[in-house]
């Protein structure tokens, strides 16, 4: 293969054909390859016909090595033998296969790897190899009556945990921990006030707390809501819900009339005794008029001073009156006599 190389050597020169990248080398003047074995990256195979060059297809990705067998040329794609060379996808096996290929069967939704002349299902290869190998763990009274190298066994009688060897010098079960023994670990006597209490067995100490009582101390336990308001149990009763108890269960406590409502007799709230005999000063009727000295009405009188009165609130006295000495407002209410003079007119309500 002859190569035009340019009259310029301080340059590298790319053969445009092969992708060879050379440099001038002036010690023995000559134009030599940048690199050996080179790697040409290309989308087609370069021009090469030197065993051990590289070629990177740009397009395929994948790498090609130039290789000569004795009788031929040829690139040969540089595959690692543990790696499937195809992958297909399909509802039926491939036509044409080799060992190692990988194909997707859409219809069974299952992975198949061709060995040798047959695909094999991957699925049933693994969980098989699981099977045969996955160590299994027991708990029982008894040792298995079945077993593997790497089973396990704990023993209930015992307490202890076995593994099984088939090493033929350490062959059966080995315990992984030496028979347990009663040790004294040293705690002598243990002593405590109230209300704890000690029960030592062998190498444990329990300590624990008694219910409490009316003649010992102990746990207490706070009541429910539901035992508060229900007076059951011996639980103890916290703040809140004492104070909800109390609030369920006290009698209503009646509202008191004012000395008004009691006046005008319009209300149904509880009259005291007090409120009783202000009202009752007198035997006069509704609507009597007196002549007063002072300036504050006794109980049960209002001033004759042409005042406009609630209809409704002194319906005796508007029974009494009417609207003869003015009509209110025309509608809920009306007015009293206006009889002032040095001598303050009072009316009975």
């Amino acid at each position: 293969m002859a190569l035009n190389f340019p009259s310029d050597t301080t340059n590298p020169y790319v053969d445009p054909s092969s992708g060879l990248k050379y440099v001038y080398n002036g010690a023995v003047g000559a134009w030599e390859t940048a690199l050996q074995p080179p790697v040409v990256v290309s989308d087609v195979p370069p021009t090469l016909d030197i065993p051990g060059f590289l070629w990177w297809d740009s397009i395929g990705g994948s790498l090609y090595i130039r290789y000569f067998d004795g009788n031929s040329e040829q690139w040969v794609e540089a595959i690692p033998s543990a790696i499937s060379k195809n992958s297909f996808v399909a509802p039926t096996a491939p036509l044409l296969s080799t060992s190692g290929d990988i194909w997707w069967n859409t219809l069974e939704r299952k992975l198949y790897i061709r060995a040798e002349d047959a695909w094999e299902d991957v699925a049933l290869k693994v969980n098989s190899y699981i099977a045969d190998t996955k160590q299994e763990i027991n708990f029982s009274y008894f040792s298995p009556k079945t077993y593997k190298q790497g089973d396990l066994w704990y023993s209930r009688a015992e307490g202890r945990m076995y593994i099984y060897s088939d090493i033929e010098e350490f062959e059966g079960w080995k315990a992984l921990a030496p028979e347990p023994k009663n040790v004294d670990i040293g705690v002598g006597n243990v002593t405590v006030d109230e209300p704890l209490v000690v029960n030592k067995l062998n190498q444990t100490v329990e300590l624990s707390v008694r219910a409490a009582s009316t003649q010992s101390n102990g746990v207490m336990r706070f009541a429910s809501q539901a035992e508060v308001n229900g007076g059951n149990g011996r639980a103890a009763v916290t703040p809140t819900t004492l104070k909800e108890g109390i609030a369920n269960y006290l009698p209503v406590i009646p509202e008191i009339a004012t000395l008004e409502e009691v006046q005008a007799g319009v209300s149904n709230k509880v009259v005291t005794a007090a409120q009783l005999a202000s009202v009752m000063v007198d035997g006069n009727p509704s609507g009597t008029v007196i002549s007063f000295a002072g300036s504050v009405p006794p109980l049960g009188y209002l001033l004759c001073d042409g005042s406009e009165l609630s209809r409704s609130q002194y319906a005796e006295l508007f029974s009494v009156i009417g609207t003869q000495f003015g009509i209110g407002n025309g509608a809920t209410t009306f007015n009293v006599p206006n009889l002032n003079n040095e001598l303050n007119q009072m009316i009975r309500i």
